[in-house]
């Protein structure tokens, strides 16, 4: 496992990309990648588990859970919410992603 990238606070992109790796066994990025619903992404990665995940962390990271609302992270004492039409619209941001549509050249 890499050390941990320990920031004072996180920004949005930094907060998803660490969830991205801390729950890969649900394939959080490579879901919120796909080109489906934000909708559809939260109940394949939730399932019908209603309480949710844990709290999970690494070494100096911050300490993180997946929720029906979104992506909660302890940051400074208090609770901050990412939802999950945020963090789609986050990974999509990225220079990697594009929108396939009809066959490739």
């Amino acid at each position: 496992m890499p050390a941990a990238r320990y920031r004072s606070k996180y920004k949005p992109r930094h907060a998803v990309s660490e969830a991205s790796y801390l729950f890969r066994d649900r394939n959080l990025e490579a879901l919120l990648r796909c080109d489906l619903g934000w909708r559809t992404v939260r109940f394949r990665v939730l399932g019908m588990d209603l309480t949710a995940t844990g709290w999970r962390g690494r070494a100096y990271g911050k300490a993180m859970r997946l929720t029906w609302s979104g992506l909660e992270f302890r940051e400074g004492g208090e609770i901050r919410r990412l939802s999950w039409l945020d963090m789609q619209q986050i990974v999509q941001a990225d220079r990697g992603y594009r929108i396939r549509s009809g066959p490739r050249p």
